[in-house]
């Protein structure tokens, strides 16, 4: 798709897309409303909170991710820096 083309108006809803991927994946979902969905995902050092907000007139899908580390003592100050670096990097850190 060139830069001038645009995205046909009439696309489906994405936060579809994404619970039906949470529910093959067996992650805990709750769809609030038809433009939000909560989740919670389980890993090796975090477990995540993630809240997905579909915004169709702003053709935006605003995305928080927080995590709860869980990161050995040793680790710790890497693992801080790496937060402020991926941080300093996003639209709103």
């Amino acid at each position: 798709m060139s830069a001038t083309q645009t995205l046909p108006r009439n696309m489906s809803n994405p936060l579809d897309r994404m619970e039906r991927l949470a529910e093959t994946l067996s992650w805990q979902l709750d769809r609030t409303n038809d433009n939000e969905i909560i989740m919670a995902v389980g890993g090796g050092w975090a477990d995540l909170n993630i809240s997905l907000t579909w915004r169709g007139d702003l053709e935006s899908l605003q995305f928080c991710c927080m995590p709860e580390l869980r990161v050995p003592g040793k680790r710790r100050d890497e693992v801080l820096r790496l937060v402020s670096l991926i941080n300093a990097q996003l639209l709103h850190g």
